[in-house]
């Protein structure tokens, strides 16, 4: 999995003052095949509840994400908040791969 992200500001005359991050996300086809079978494009990676004023889930980000702030801290915010929420994505496709294996529950019990 690779992601970018880019910062632009937004000026009077496109309609809207402020800035926006894009983010774009491209998943290994095994990475999209595991997101599939496991109907992980449901699951939140970003929540009020986490402490986020934004909603993300994994389904989202199959196609690019483009949030919105009215300064460049909100969106250095929320460029902080998806960092995290990758690495924590990372673990869960990681997770994943192992659903099945007899040694991942053998290391869950001990």
């Amino acid at each position: 999995m690779e992601w970018y992200a880019t910062i632009t500001r937004m000026t009077a005359d496109t309609g809207k003052a402020g800035f926006e991050l894009r983010i774009k996300v491209q998943f290994t086809a095994e990475e999209a095949q595991l997101i599939k079978k496991y109907h992980a494009e449901r699951w939140t990676l970003l929540s009020p509840e986490s402490g986020n004023s934004i909603v993300i889930t994994i389904g989202s980000l199959m196609d690019s994400l483009t949030l919105y702030g009215k300064d460049a801290g909100e969106v250095i915010a929320y460029e902080q908040s998806m960092k995290d929420a990758f690495d924590d994505l990372e673990h869960v496709i990681i997770l994943m791969r192992q659903f099945g294996n007899e040694d991942i529950y053998e290391n869950v019990m001990m």
